[in-house]
């Protein structure tokens, strides 16, 4: 991978892992959203997860991964990982720990309950969603619009559908040392 080590004006202790990831079909990628998948499997607290393990050995504070851009063409996915003072040492060991755990899942797969969990959440959060005010909501939906068909211009951003495994499959074989942008 690319490695860029900064030298920051004020303490900051994190590293982050980006990649550029093609999206072969919008249409399918925006129904089944399973870039929101990936994200939820980077930031997992639950048990036998990335941020446990660093934690568990003193490197990192927290592990989050967020889509920084989305477009028609391709999708900019990124892993934060808030180091500790140890971590921030040993930090090519929390990076080959990410990239152990993005192989863990290629070779043994996501379990099929992710996925569920996954649609459940949206599902959810749509139907329990504050309304948002007028103006933010108006901006926050005409970003969308070349997006989603008319009858999906409301719900579309939110809720995912049905088969996300081969995308999620596609995204994880992306997801390499080669490929990284480190920082």
């Amino acid at each position: 991978p690319v490695a860029t080590v900064l030298v920051p004006v004020r303490e900051q202790r994190s590293v982050t892992v980006t990649w550029c990831l093609p999206v072969e079909d919008p249409d399918e990628w925006w129904r089944a959203k399973p870039d929101s998948t990936v994200v939820s499997l980077l930031s997992s607290r639950a048990q036998g997860g990335l941020t446990q393990l660093l934690k568990a050995k003193g490197l990192a504070s927290s592990v989050d991964g967020s889509i920084d851009e989305f477009t028609r063409s391709f999708v900019v996915l990124t892993a934060y990982i808030g180091l500790t003072p140890q971590g921030l040492q040993r930090w090519p060991e929390v990076v080959s720990a990410l990239f152990s755990y993005l192989a863990l899942l290629r070779e043994e797969g996501v379990p099929p309950h992710v996925y569920a969990e996954e649609r459940r959440m949206r599902e959810l959060a749509f139907a329990f969603a504050e309304p948002a005010p007028p103006s933010s909501f108006v901006q926050s939906a005409s970003g969308n619009l070349f997006l989603f068909p008319p009858r999906e211009w409301l719900r579309g951003p939110l809720l995912a559908g049905e088969g996300a495994e081969p995308l999620v499959r596609s995204i994880l074989e992306g997801l390499t040392p080669q490929a990284a942008v480190v920082k």
